[in-house]
C-alpha cells in the first residue's frame, strides 16, 4: 500500500515538473516570437498558444493528482490471502518424509536384487 502510494506521488510530481518546465519554455519561446510578428492575426494565434501553455502551468500547480488520479486508494488487506504458509510447511514436510521413505525402500529393494544376482 505504501509503495503504491509513494509510486503514484513520485510519478505525479515528476510529470508535473516536466510539464511545467515544458510549458514555461513554450511560453518564453512564443513570447519572443510574438514580438517579432507584425500581423495582428498571427499575434492572436501566438497569444492563444501562450494562453494554452499558461493553463497547463496553472492546472499543474493546482491539481494535487496531476498525471494519475486515484479512483480507489490502495488499502492493506484485513486478512492475509493465499498461500497459507502453515499448510505449505505441513504438506511439504509430509511429502518430504513420504518421498524419503519411498526412496529408502526402493534403494533397499534395488540393492537386495543386485546382491542376489551377483552371488
Amino acid at each position: 500500500q505504501e509503495m503504491v502510494n509513494i509510486l503514484f506521488e513520485n510519478i505525479n510530481e515528476y510529470m508535473r515538473g516536466k510539464d511545467i518546465i515544458e510549458a514555461e519554455k513554450s511560453v518564453k519561446y512564443l513570447t519572443e516570437k510574438s514580438k517579432n510578428v507584425d500581423l495582428t492575426g498571427m499575434k492572436s494565434v501566438f497569444y492563444d498558444l501562450i494562453e494554452q501553455q499558461l493553463q497547463t502551468i496553472m492546472l499543474a500547480n493546482v491539481r494535487e493528482e496531476y498525471f494519475f488520479q486515484v479512483i480507489d486508494p490502495a488499502i492493506r488487506p484485513e486478512l492475509p490471502s493465499s498461500p497459507n504458509r502453515i499448510l505449505i510447511v505441513i504438506l511439504g514436510g509430509f511429502f518430504g518424509v513420504v518421498f524419503g521413505i519411498i526412496t529408502c525402500i526402493f534403494t533397499l529393494i534395488f540393492n537386495y536384487f543386485r546382491k542376489s544376482d551377483n552371488g
